[in-house]
């Protein structure tokens, strides 16, 4: 049996057309929709701070089971940005980012 791939993405910018995604064979993996988990944990977090992770676009997950044998995969994929950033922002932003797959990494989790 062929391959049959698929992109989950977040477009960053609609001028550029920049991105950000993973491909996944849905010939090996089930793609679970986590996007209510990814959601509540964006409304928790920003509820302490509203700047938390501004944006999210920059960042996709997914959370992936394979067809044989069951196991789950969450999956993320960042894109931080370059231009018009200093490294103490930049840092902030990747900190706020791995705060954010931890919250969804205990959402999701069996």
């Amino acid at each position: 049996e062929g391959s049959r791939f698929v992109l989950k993405k977040n477009v960053i910018n609609e001028n550029t057309k920049d991105h950000v995604g993973i491909f996944l064979n849905e010939n090996i993996y089930q793609i679970i929709d986590i996007e209510n988990e990814c959601r509540k944990v964006l409304e928790n977090k920003r509820l302490a701070n509203a700047d938390f992770f501004n944006e999210d676009k920059r960042a996709v997950l997914v959370l992936a089971k394979t067809i044989i044998g069951g196991q789950k995969f969450l999956l993320s994929s960042f894109h931080a940005k370059k231009n018009k950033i200093n490294d103490p922002q930049r840092e902030k932003h990747i900190i706020e980012f791995f705060s954010y797959l931890e919250g969804v990494a205990e959402r999701v989790k069996p």
